[in-house]
C-alpha cells in the first residue's frame, strides 16, 4: 500500500468524520449506555437518561376527543449494536380487527427512521427509511408488528414487548443497528432522521385519530422531510469495527473504527486470542482511526483486536472491546451444518463460504465412507454447482454419520481440495412439516391436548393455519402450546401417542432432541418431557432453566434417554411435553412455547 493511498484515505475519512453534524440542527439527542435494557416493557432506572418527546400533532382523521384518548411520548437510547427505543401511549379503548398489513387502522405505535438523515421528499425512500409498526395485541405481545418498506430484511434482529398500564399500553423496541444502517455499522456522532406516529381505533372497523411527534400531515408516513432529526451521541470507546465484529471474509489487513468522543490517539492491539495484552499492541498511539497490519493475515485463521481510546491528557484511556474476524481462506470453509455436529436433519441442505481465490464453480463430496470423500471416489462426487448451497436429492439416512467436502474449482478448471468435515443425522420424531389443516390431518389431531386430557394445554393456533409457520426453527412449520396453569389441574399437557412400542436405542441413538422457543410475555413455568413405555412406566425431565418459557431465541435440548428413570426407551409408547409441575402441582401462569424438530441423536464420531 502506498502513503499516497494511506494518505488519500485518511484525509477522506477525517472530512466524512469532520461534517458529522456542523450547521445542522437536531431535535434531541440519542444518549449512549454501556448495556442495553431488558427488553420486557418495564420502565428500567436506564432509561431516566433519554429525553422524553411528545407526540400531540394530530394528522388524520380529526383530532382526539382529549388526551387520554389518544396521546403519548418515546424515549430513545443506544448502544454500538442496538437502538431502543420506549413508546408509551394513552388511550382509553384498543380495538384490533383488521389484518396485520391493514393494521394501521387499529391501536398500534409506528416508528419511522431515516439512516442517512436525507430529509426526502413524499415517496423518496431509500434503502435506510423505515417504517416500523408494533400493534396493541395482547395475545401476541412480542410478535405482532409489520414492517413497511423493507421487509422481511428489515424484521431481522428486532426484539420488542408490549405491556398495558393503567392510561393504555407500552412498546419496549430493541432494533439492530445492522438492520437500520443495511449492514452498517451505528451511525455515532452522526444526525438520522426520526418520528413516532399513534393511530388509534376508538369504536371497531377503522382509524379514528392519529397523532405524531413531528410530522404535520397524514403524508408524513412516506416523507422523510417531515421526520425530526436526532443526534446518535458517540460513546467513549472506539465503536463501529471494519471488519464488523465475527466476519468471516476478511481478506485486506486494514482496519477502520468509529473514534470514542474524547479520543486523541488510538492504540490498536492484534492477536490469536482473545486476551489481549501489552505484547500484542501493534499499533501504538496512532492518530486516525485507521491501522494497516504489516504483518498481513494467516487465510483461515481468527483473529482478535481491540482500539483503546486515550483522551488529550495521554493519561486518560478507554479500554474498548474485543472484536474478531476470520481471515478469508483460498478454500471452502465454514460449514454448516459445522463440523462433528450430531444433531442434523436428514433433510438439512450443506453450505459453506467460498474460497478467496477466483472460484466458478464448487464440486461437493458426500458419502457415509470417509474414505470414499477423502480420496474423491466416484460414488462420493455429487457433481458442481454455481452456489454455496448443496441439497441431497433424497432424505438421508437417519442416526447415520456422513462425510463431506467442497472443492473449489477455478475458471480454468483447476481445483483446490477442500478439509473433510462430518455430520451425523438424527432419527426423526416429528418435525411438523406434514400437519395440514385438513380435517383428520391437523396437529392438535395428532398431539392431544387439554380438549381431551382436562389438562391446561391448547395445542395449534385456534384458526388457520393450526400449525405455526412464522416462529419455526427448520423448515416451515413448528408447534405452538399454549398453557394455562391458573385453575386445577395447575400443569398443561401435550401428548403424542404410538400405535406400536417405539425402539428408541435402535441404530445407537442415546439421546432425544427437541427444540424449544418462548414468549417473553409468559408467566414462569417449568417445561418438561416425559416418556411413557410399554409397561406403563413413566418419567419425567424438567429443562434445567427455570425462564425457558421466556426465551426469545430457539433453544437447543439434548435429554439422554438414561434420564428418563425407570423406562425402557426400546419401548416407548408415548411422549408428553407441559408446563408446569406436575409432581407437585400449584397454581400457575400461562404463556405459549413453540417446539420444533423433535429427534433422536448418537454420539458422533471423533473429529479427525
Amino acid at each position: 500500500m502506498s502513503r499516497r493511498w494511506v494518505y488519500a484515505v485518511s484525509v477522506a475519512m477525517l472530512v466524512s468524520w469532520g461534517a458529522v453534524s456542523w450547521g445542522q440542527q437536531r431535535d434531541f439527542d440519542i444518549p449512549v449506555v454501556g448495556k442495553g435494557p431488558v427488553i420486557d416493557g418495564e420502565m428500567d432506572e436506564i432509561w431516566s437518561v433519554a429525553s422524553i418527546q411528545y407526540m400531540t400533532i394530530s394528522i388524520g382523521e380529526g383530532p382526539p376527543s382529549n388526551k387520554a384518548d389518544c396521546s403519548g411520548s418515546f424515549r430513545a437510547l443506544h448502544d454500538a449494536e442496538f437502538l431502543y427505543v420506549l413508546v408509551d401511549v394513552n388511550d382509553e379503548s384498543q380495538r384490533r380487527d383488521n389484518p396485520l398489513a391493514d393494521g394501521w387502522q387499529d391501536d398500534s405505535v409506528e416508528f419511522y427512521f431515516d439512516g442517512n438523515n436525507s430529509k426526502g421528499a413524499q415517496g423518496a425512500i431509500e434503502p435506510d427509511d423505515f417504517q416500523y409498526r408494533f400493534n396493541w395485541n395482547p395475545e401476541e405481545p412480542d410478535t405482532y408488528f409489520y414492517e413497511y418498506f423493507h421487509r422481511p430484511q428489515s424484521l431481522v434482529g428486532v426484539q420488542y414487548m408490549m405491556v398495558e398500564t393503567k392510561t393504555g399500553y407500552r412498546f419496549e423496541i430493541k432494533l439492530p443497528w445492522s438492520t437500520l444502517m443495511v449492514g452498517g455499522a451505528a451511525p455515532m456522532g452522526k444526525l438520522v432522521g426520526i418520528d413516532c406516529f399513534i393511530n388509534d381505533d376508538d369504536d371497531g372497523g377503522g382509524r379514528d385519530h392519529q397523532v405524531a411527534w413531528h410530522a404535520t400531515a397524514g403524508t408524513g408516513w412516506n416523507t422523510p422531510g417531515m421526520w425530526g432529526t436526532a443526534l446518535v451521541v458517540a460513546p467513549l470507546k472506539a465503536t463501529g469495527p471494519s471488519p464488523r465484529n465475527g466476519a468471516t471474509d476478511v481478506v485486506m489487513p486494514l482496519f477502520r473504527w468509529t473514534p470514542g468522543q474524547t479520543a486523541l490517539f488510538h492504540n490498536v492491539y492484534m492477536g490469536k486470542t482473545p486476551d489481549l495484552g501489552p505484547e500484542h499492541l501493534a499499533g501504538p498511539r496512532q492518530v486516525l482511526a485507521m491501522f494497516y497490519y504489516a504483518l498481513g493475515l494467516e487465510p483461515g485463521t481468527t483473529y482478535y483486536w481491540r482500539v483503546d481510546e486515550i483522551e488529550k491528557d495521554g493519561v486518560t484511556t478507554h479500554t474498548g472491546d474485543v472484536w474478531s474476524f476470520i481471515a478469508q481462506p483460498k478454500t471452502a470453509y465454514k460449514p454448516t451444518p459445522a463440523d462433528g455436529t450430531n444433531t442434523v436433519s436428514p433433510g438439512a441442505a450443506l453450505t459453506w463460504l467460498a474460497g478467496s481465490g477466483p472460484v466458478a464453480k464448487h464440486r461437493v463430496y458426500l458419502s457415509d465412507s470417509r474414505d470414499a470423500v477423502g480420496q474423491g471416489k466416484a460414488e462420493a462426487d455429487k457433481g458442481t454447482v454455481t452456489e454455496t448451497t448443496f441439497q441431497p436429492a433424497a432424505a438421508l439416512q437417519g442416526a447415520t454419520t456422513y462425510y463431506w467436502r467442497v472443492d473449489e474449482v477455478g475458471p480454468d478448471g483447476s481445483a483446490l481440495t477442500g478439509a473433510v468435515w462430518s455430520f451425523t443425522t438424527v432419527v426423526p420424531i416429528d418435525d411438523f412439516e406434514s400437519y395440514t389443516d385438513k380435517e383428520g390431518n391437523r396437529i392438535y389431531e395428532t398431539w392431544i391436548d387439554g380438549w381431551t386430557n382436562k389438562t391446561g394445554s391448547v395445542v395449534g393456533n385456534l384458526v388457520e393455519p393450526f400449525a405455526e409457520q412464522r416462529i419455526v426453527h427448520g423448515g416451515k412449520q413448528s408447534m405452538p402450546l399454549e398453557y394455562n396453569n391458573v385453575s386445577a389441574p395447575f400443569y398443561s399437557e401435550a401428548e403424542l401417542s404410538f400405535a406400536t412400542r417405539q425402539d428408541w436405542t435402535a441404530g445407537g441413538t442415546d439421546t432425544l432432541v427437541l427444540y424449544l422457543r418462548g414468549r417473553s410475555a409468559n408467566k414462569a413455568a417449568p417445561v418438561y418431557v416425559a416418556l411413557k413405555d410399554s409397561s406403563n412406566r413413566t418419567a419425567a425431565v424438567t429443562h434445567p432453566d427455570a425462564a425457558m418459557a421466556r426465551a426469545l431465541e430457539w433453544t437447543e435440548w439434548q435429554i439422554p434417554l438414561s434420564s428418563f428413570t425407570g423406562v425402557n426407551a426400546a419401548a416407548v409408547r408415548a411422549l408428553y411435553l407441559g408446563a408446569g409441575d406436575k409432581a407437585n402441582p400449584v397454581a400457575g401462569g400461562t404463556g405459549v412455547i413453540y417446539v420444533d424438530d423433535i429427534g433422536l441423536a448418537k454420539p458422533a464420531p471423533a473429529v479427525k
